[in-house]
């Protein structure tokens, strides 16, 4: 998993392919003997989805002006605080419920929070570079 994100800083075109993030993250569940293994996987997968959203905001930015960059940054910061609590309402919801699948299904939609937000970002990049070649 950690091959899938080049270290370092990352100029705005150089980018992660987040069907290999995910297609890591499947690989290393289907190889995975128990709940552990299952948790380190997903845990692998989250970090690489947080490096790509780090990758991803820098890029989109450069592809907008100023005034909207800063748009750009009031959305991250109002998305991180519905991504802590909706991790609160996970965890309280999560908490409450026995047995080691359920720590499974709660990394899981962890991860898809994260994931969810980077594909969107994305698709707003692909976007503005399809506009840019008319």
């Amino acid at each position: 998993m950690l091959g899938v994100v080049v270290s370092g800083i990352a100029s705005p075109s150089v980018r992660a392919d987040p069907q290999a993030i995910d297609a890591q993250t499947t690989t290393c569940l289907d190889q995975a003997m128990d709940t552990t293994a299952m948790l380190a996987c997903l845990a692998q997968g989250s970090q690489a989805w947080e490096r790509e959203l780090e990758r991803t905001l820098p890029a989109l930015a450069s592809r907008l002006p100023p005034q909207d960059q800063r748009v750009l940054e009031a959305s991250q910061q109002r998305w991180q605080a519905y991504r802590d609590a909706q991790l609160q309402l996970l965890g309280a919801a999560f908490g409450r419920m026995d047995g080691s699948l359920y720590r499974v299904l709660h990394a899981s939609d962890r991860l898809e929070i994260v994931r969810a937000r980077t594909l969107g970002l994305a698709g707003l990049i692909r976007l503005l570079d399809e506009q840019d070649l008319r």
